[in-house]
Parts: C-alpha cells; sequence; structure tokens
C-alpha cells in the first residue's frame, strides 16, 4: 500500500466514526458494568487500560475527554484515572511517512530542505495532532503536525453529541445543543495552528518572566496544519510533583494561578486545556506553558459581571450576590433556589476566603457534593450560558492541579490583586 493511499484509510478511518463509536460504548459499558458487581483493584486497571486504548486511538473528542477525566480528582477510581494520564501524553503515534507528503505540501518544500535534521519519530501524540523533534537554522525546535481530517472528526463527533444532547438536557433549563455548539467552534479553532501561533505569541510577550516560560513560535515553519516551536525540555507534572519538596510546588502552583487568573481577568481570554500533560519543569524552577489551541475570549461586559459576582462571595455578602448572580444568566427558573448557590460558591471561594489556605485532594473531592441531586436542588433548574463551560473548566480543573500539588499560597491576597487590576484584552483577530 503506498503513502496516499494509508492517508486515505486514515481519513476514511476518521470519518466512520459512528459504527466505531458505538462499539467502544458498548466495550467501555462492560467494563463499567464488571467495576459496579466487583469493584477491586485490578477491575479499575483493567477498566483504565480500556479507556486509554480506545480513546488513544480516537484521537479528537474522545481523547480530549479522557485526558480531563485522568486529571479530575474523584471523578474516577486512582487506578483509573492513573492509566488515564497517558493520554496526556499520547501514545498511538500515527507513522511519520502517512503525513510527510501533506507536511511538505503544507509547508511548500522537503522535510530535508526544511529543516536542518528532522526525528520521524514522534514524542509526544496528543488528541488532534503529534509532536517531533528537529533542529532549525542551528535550533532544537518542536512541530506540531496535525491529524489528517482530524477536523472532520469533529464535526462528526458532535453531530452525534448534538442529537444526543437534546436528550440529555430534557428537563433541566440547559441549553444542551447550544453547549454543544460552544465545545464544536472551539476545538475547531484547535485545528487552525495559525490561530494558536498567534494566542501562544500574545501570551508569551505577556506572561514570560523569569519563572514562567511559553516557547517562542517560529513563523516561517507554521501553517494552518504545522506548528513549528522552539523546543523545550524538562520534568513532566507528575515526575515534579513527585520530586519537588513542597517549596519548590507552591512556587510553581503560584505561577500557574496567577497565569490562569491573569488571562481571564485582564487579558479577557482563557486557556481551556489546563490539563498537566501541558507543563513542563525545567531543572532550575522555570515552568513551561505548553499548547495555546483552545482558548476562549471574553468581552469587557462578561468579565465585569464575572468580576462584581466575585467581589460580592469575597465580601461575604450573601444580599449583594442575589443581586449579581442573576446577570450571570446562570438562573434558570423561579425554582432557583440562590441559598444553595450560595453555599455553592463559598465552598468555590475558599481559597481567595481563608488565609494560607491548602490545596487538597479532599478540598476538590467535596465538588461532588454539588453534582448529587440530594444535595443541590438547582440542579433542574439552572441554566449554564455556553460561555461559562470554559469557566467551569479553569476552576475545577485548576483545583485539581493545584490539590496534586497539595500547594499553599497567599491565594486570597494574589486573587483580590488580579480582580482589582487592569483590563488590558488580547484579541488576535483585529
Amino acid at each position: 500500500m503506498g503513502k496516499r493511499d494509508r492517508l486515505r484509510g486514515i481519513q476514511k478511518g476518521l470519518l466512520r466514526r459512528g459504527l466505531k463509536t458505538g462499539r467502544i460504548a458498548t466495550s467501555v459499558a462492560a467494563a463499567g458494568a464488571k467495576r459496579m458487581v466487583r469493584s477491586s483493584e485490578s477491575d479499575d486497571v483493567h477498566f483504565g487500560e480500556s479507556l486509554l486504548g480506545h480513546m488513544d486511538e480516537m484521537k479528537g473528542f474522545a481523547m480530549k475527554v479522557g485526558q480531563i477525566l485522568s486529571y479530575m480528582d474523584g471523578v474516577l477510581p486512582e487506578s483509573t484515572a492513573e492509566r488515564l494520564r497517558a493520554l496526556q501524553q499520547g501514545s498511538a503515534a500515527i507513522d511519520f511517512e502517512v503525513l510527510k507528503a501533506d507536511v511538505e505540501l503544507s509547508l511548500g518544500g522537503t522535510v530535508d530542505e526544511l529543516f536542518d535534521a528532522f526525528d520521524n519519530d514522534a514524542i509526544a501524540a496528543a488528541s488532534i495532532g503529534q509532536v517531533h523533534r528537529a533542529t532549525y537554522e542551528g535550533r532544537p525546535v518542536a512541530v506540531k503536525l496535525q491529524y489528517p481530517g482530524v477536523a472532520d472528526t469533529f464535526r462528526t463527533d458532535f453531530a452525534t453529541l448534538r442529537k444526543l444532547s437534546r436528550l440529555a438536557g430534557l428537563g433541566s433549563q440547559v441549553d444542551a445543543p447550544a453547549i454543544v455548539d460552544e465545545l464544536r467552534a472551539r476545538f475547531l479553532e484547535e485545528c487552525d495552528y495559525n490561530r494558536e501561533a498567534r494566542w501562544q505569541t500574545a501570551f508569551r510577550e505577556r506572561l514570560n518572566n523569569d519563572r514562567v516560560r511559553i516557547p517562542e513560535v517560529i513563523p516561517e515553519r507554521s501553517t494552518e496544519t504545522v506548528l513549528t516551536t522552539a523546543f523545550s525540555e524538562g520534568m513532566d507534572f507528575y515526575t515534579f510533583a513527585e520530586q519537588a519538596n513542597q517549596e519548590q510546588r507552591n512556587a510553581v502552583a503560584e505561577q500557574l494561578f496567577k497565569a490562569s487568573f491573569r488571562g481571564i481577568f485582564r487579558y479577557g481570554a482563557l486557556n481551556g486545556d489546563p490539563h498537566p500533560g501541558n507543563y513542563l519543569f525545567e531543572d532550575d524552577g522555570t515552568l513551561v506553558l505548553l499548547d495555546w489551541g483552545c482558548v476562549r475570549a471574553y468581552d469587557k461586559d462578561f468579565i465585569d459581571v464575572w468580576r462584581r459576582m466575585a467581589r460580592t462571595i469575597i465580601a461575604n455578602d450573601f444580599e449583594a450576590f442575589s443581586e449579581v448572580f442573576p446577570e450571570t444568566g446562570m438562573v434558570g427558573d423561579k425554582h432557583f433556589d440562590m441559598r444553595a448557590q450560595w453555599a455553592q460558591v463559598l465552598y468555590l471561594y475558599e481559597p481567595f476566603m481563608i488565609p494560607g489556605f491548602t490545596y487538597t485532594p479532599e478540598y476538590v473531592a467535596r465538588s461532588k457534593e454539588f453534582v448529587d441531586p440530594r444535595n443541590n436542588p438547582n440542579l433542574r433548574h439552572m441554566a449554564l450560558p455556553p460561555e461559562w463551560v470554559w469557566t467551569q473548566r479553569l476552576h475545577w480543573g485548576l483545583n485539581s492541579v493545584l490539590a496534586h500539588l497539595r500547594a499553599q499560597g497567599d491565594w486570597m491576597a494574589w486573587y483580590r490583586e488580579i480582580l482589582n487590576g487592569p483590563w488590558e484584552p488580547i484579541r488576535i483577530d483585529e
């Protein structure tokens, strides 16, 4: 079989996901049912391996879901989540010879002409592309290559998901199809590496300091489907968390926290992919932030509502909160229980209200109370405007990362400083 035949085979395979998704769902459901009947460490491991294999093979949206599940404390058994952590780097790379012709067409030359050296073996394989090490003008670089047809997999997956979402949203105030449309829009944007390059450059100009580094984009070797950046080396998140002392973990946590909230409150843009696979840790303690493909921009009106709501919470002012919260659009109907919502936000804002707060897995595990209908009367009465989806991922995802580090810090002071800071929005499309 020739290279073009193999490439067409991959593309056709990516488009035949409907039946394959059904088979995978059946297989995973069987493993899950076995866990429910006879839960044990070995069953948790088997379940994780089953999910890992299927999601890594499918790439795209399925792999993104697996990445989220791999670091969200308490969602899956620890042994299962541990197996899924491999998805943060991926393992099932596509043979470079299959991708080579498309890469050369995209960049307008042969690989030998374009780079001083190029390693055909991928060093990481993520949800929409894989990364190769290369040398360009004497510099080590990382070259991210998009999988052929991956944008079509998103369109296929989200077409199916949108149909299912109408059923999932029945009996609630959530516009599930609108949320699916929001997710689809962001994931399709992620397939445009030119857009990612602009976001990465913009954040590099604003967040780079002596403790945080965002790799430089090499525009001469970047296109819509190829992204070349300066190469970064360092420990992965879990190795760092295991080997670093608490002081080092706290220092990194501070930078993660400040970068995340400055992004939203100062620059009006949120990185929607905060999983641990996108962090590296250099020997001198520098934090390297990778992958700027899934970024959601917000306007000033949205951020102003969030700021005013946050101020009422950290002031412990329920009456003021009750006046501001409906402006978020999350009050679904007249049965909405504001007191129950107040209890939830007080939990979420604990780190910003308790001096010297420590993030722990136990703190994160308490979040499960709010998805239990017995504890949360608002599950059927709360709306979720699509733009708030990513803010939820920021809060819950960042909490899980900081809890894994058991991070301690002056979150209260840092959050308030950022919350009351300047508004200097990043706009890459203007």
